[in-house]
């Protein structure tokens, strides 16, 4: 026979497992049948490949075509898992409201509200309901409701208008015309008392006609001068102590002409005598 090339051979018509192919191994030729190279490459298992075998090509005709077995029949018919919309018509015992949302198909529709019955508001109550003020009370009349001695609870002071200063603060400070004139009837005329603060504003105010300063716990403690006073209004004041003392004028006002707001030096053990010549700009001088 002659040699030829597998490309110069002729195609069999067709195969039933008794042809033989050549093969090599160790190095010697030998012949293999079809039979023989099926049964060497073996039916396909779950850890080697190989043929696909008869029941395994008739369990997989029985299984469509896309399916799925990411979950169970049980699962896969959980309608929580169910995506997507489903038409009403497909779904049975539905009222005909359900698809038509008409009033009409209702039954046992409500009737008109009376008194006693529970039902529709009527355009005529909705007008009077829309004219009566939230949360209003008929429990008494508009002029009874007014009335103040029926009142209950408090009222704050920052409410009220034409209050003075002093009905909040309960100052003396915040007095006008305080109870220190000319004829000094109104109180005592004589008081002790401590000379306190190095400033104006933490200064021991004048309350009497005649001061006697008894102690200060350091030099430049200070009194001031009250404000709003009756013109020709005298105050003596004595510095019982041997510290100097600072004696202010009222806020705005002066001594001696020394200057706005300027304090009054007054030495150890000295009396100082003053009276009042401004009463608009609070301006005392020294007699």
């Amino acid at each position: 026979m002659a040699t030829k090339k597998i490309s110069e051979l002729t195609t069999v018509p067709s195969v039933d497992g008794t042809e033989t192919f050549p093969i090599l191994k160790s190095g010697f030729n030998y012949k293999m049948t079809v039979a023989q190279i099926k049964g060497w490459i073996g039916n396909a298992t779950s850890s080697v490949a190989g043929l696909l075998s008869a029941s395994d090509k008739s369990k997989l005709d029985s299984i469509e075509t896309g399916a799925t077995a990411n979950a169970s029949n049980a699962q896969l018919r959980d309608r929580s898992t169910h995506t997507g919309t489903q038409a009403a018509n497909t779904i049975t015992g539905l009222s005909d409201v359900a698809t038509t949302g008409d009033y009409d198909d209702l039954t046992g529709q409500p009737t008109a509200v009376t008194t006693s019955v529970d039902g529709l508001m009527s355009a005529s109550d909705k007008t009077k309901l829309n004219g009566i003020a939230t949360a209003a009370t008929a429990n008494a009349t508009d002029a009874q409701l007014r009335d103040r001695s029926t009142h209950t609870g408090t009222q704050a002071a920052s409410t009220i208008t034409g209050l003075g200063a002093v009905a909040t603060s309960n100052s003396y400070n915040d007095l006008s015309n305080r109870p220190i004139d000319a004829s000094y009837v109104r109180l005592p005329t004589v008081a002790f008392q401590s000379a306190t603060g190095t400033t104006a504003g933490t200064a021991a105010l004048v309350t009497k006609s005649v001061f006697h300063i008894s102690s200060a716990d350091a030099s430049n403690k200070g009194l001031i001068l009250p404000a709003s006073m009756t013109l020709g209004t005298t105050f003596s004041i004595f510095n019982g102590t041997g510290t100097g003392l600072n004696i202010y004028p009222p806020t705005g006002g002066q001594i001696n002409y020394a200057g706005v707001n300027t304090p009054y030096a007054l030495g150890a053990y000295t009396p100082l005598t003053i009276v009042l010549i401004d009463q608009a700009n609070g301006v005392y001088q020294q007699i």
